[in-house]
């Protein structure tokens, strides 16, 4: 019997790590659509359908989280409507796949492969504790971290290794994701007055 080539056998041993990796994610966002909810996550659909009916927030809604996750909620909404509000946790999955692709085109990877099992890794090991860490809520913390893995792979990781960024993914659009990030992801101090 004639033994498979090395590279051959690579990538079969990658084709079954990546079916894996994305078959145990994807079984993990379908559990976490029907899995248990928290009080933070009812206020911030709560926040995104005052939001769609003309309410105003921090004014005729008040929580203390910064209004991103309020963003979120809203488009849901708009888009949808709230006739399953739990559908609205399909942002996380939308987020969490944008994080992945981010970590697949970062110029601090320069091999293809290397691209390819790093953002299978983030998703295999964010599957892992998608129910546990309920990373699957309508919540600002995953949102937030999701955000922050997609800024770090783009823009703060190459600069640390000195690899700049592409031109498109250059300054300004540097300036732009942190013009809307940071303040929409930071509290605005109305509950500390």
């Amino acid at each position: 019997m004639k033994a498979f080539p090395v590279p051959t056998l690579q990538r079969i041993a990658l084709a079954a790590f990546s079916l894996a990796c994305l078959v145990f994610f994807g079984w993990a966002c379908w559990k976490g659509l029907w899995f248990l909810s928290f009080c933070d996550e009812g206020e911030h659909l709560l926040g995104g359908q005052m939001l769609n009916e003309g309410g105003r927030l921090y004014v005729t809604y008040i929580d203390s989280h910064g209004p991103a996750i309020f963003m979120l909620t809203q488009l849901y909404g708009a888009v949808f409507g709230w006739h399953f509000p739990q559908g609205a946790r399909l942002f996380l999955i939308v987020l969490a796949l944008l994080a992945a692709v981010s970590i697949s085109i970062t110029p601090a990877l320069s091999d293809r492969r290397h691209r390819l099992l790093a953002s299978l890794i983030f998703l295999g090991s964010l599957a892992s504790y998608w129910l546990m860490d309920a990373f699957y809520m309508v919540s600002f913390y995953p949102v937030a971290g999701l955000i922050t893995v997609g800024l770090l792979a783009l823009f703060a990781v190459p600069t640390w290794l000195n690899k700049a960024p592409p031109p498109p993914r250059s300054a300004r659009s540097q300036e732009a994701v942190s013009c809307w990030f940071w303040p929409a992801l930071t509290p605005t101090g109305r509950e500390w007055h």
